[in-house]
C-alpha cells in the first residue's frame, strides 16, 4: 500500500510539474524578449528551456523509481541467503550431535533429519516463488536423502542396504564408513547452497 501511494504520488508530481513547465512555455513563448537597458539584454529560448527542465525531471523520476526496484529486490535476496545460511547451520549442528552422541535415538534422527527436510522445502518454495529454482534445488534434496540413507537404511534380509549401520530396541549404530559417507555428502550439500546463493546474487 505504501509504495502504491508513493507512486502516485510521484505520479501527481510529474504532472504537475509538467503543468508548469507548459505554463513557462506559454509566457516564454509571449514575452521571449525583454531589454533591460541599452547595454543589458537576454533572450529566453522556450523550446531549450521546457527540454532541460523535463529532463531533469525525468531523470529524478526514473532514478528514485529504479533505486527502490533494486532496494526491494535486494531485500528479497538478502532474506533468501539468510534462510539457506540458517538451514546450512542447522544440518552441520544437527549431524554434530548426532556423532558427539553414542547411543542414537533412531526416532530422533529421523525426525530431526524429516525437520530439515520440511525447511528446505519452505525454502525452495520461496526460490520457485521468486524464480530462483533450479537443479541445485533437487541436488540438495537428494544429499538429504541420502543422509538419512546413511543412518536408518540397514542390512535386509535379501542383502541389500547399508551394512555399516545397525538399529537395536531404537538405537542406531553407525560404522566409519557411514560416518564418512555423512561428511562427504554434507561437504557437497555445502557447495550447492554456496552456488545457490552466487546464483541468487547474479540474478538481475
Amino acid at each position: 500500500m505504501l509504495k502504491n501511494k508513493l507512486s502516485s504520488f510521484l505520479g501527481l508530481l510529474v504532472a504537475f510539474a509538467l503543468g508548469i513547465l507548459a505554463g513557462f512555455y506559454i509566457f516564454a513563448y509571449l514575452f521571449s524578449h525583454y531589454e533591460l537597458s541599452n547595454i543589458v539584454g537576454f533572450e529566453i529560448d522556450p523550446i531549450n528551456g521546457l527540454s532541460i527542465l523535463a529532463n531533469v525531471l525525468l531523470v529524478i523520476y526514473v532514478t528514485r523509481t529504479l533505486t527502490r526496484k533494486n532496494e526491494e529486490e535486494r531485500v528479497e535476496k538478502d532474506l533468501l541467503i539468510k534462510r539457506l545460511d540458517n538451514f546450512q547451520t542447522n544440518l552441520g549442528d544437527a549431524l554434530t550431535r548426532f556423532f558427539a552422541t553414542e547411543k542414537l535415538k533412531f526416532t530422533d534422527v529421523t525426525s530431526e533429519l524429516k525437520t530439515l527436510r520440511q525447511d528446505f522445502n519452505s525454502i525452495r518454495l520461496l526460490l520457485e516463488k521468486y524464480e530462483y529454482d533450479n537443479d541445485i534445488c533437487t541436488g540438495i534434496d537428494n544429499g538429504l536423502r541420502d543422509v538419512k540413507d546413511y543412518f536408518t537404511d540397514t542390512p535386509k534380509s535379501d542383502g541389500s542396504g547399508n551394512t555399516d549401520v545397525q538399529i537395536s530396541q531404537d538405537e542406531i549404530s553407525i560404522g566409519t564408513t557411514s560416518r564418512q559417507g555423512i561428511d562427504e555428502t554434507n561437504m557437497k550439500i555445502k557447495g550447492q547452497i554456496f552456488d545457490l546463493v552466487v546464483l541468487i546474487n547474479r540474478k538481475k
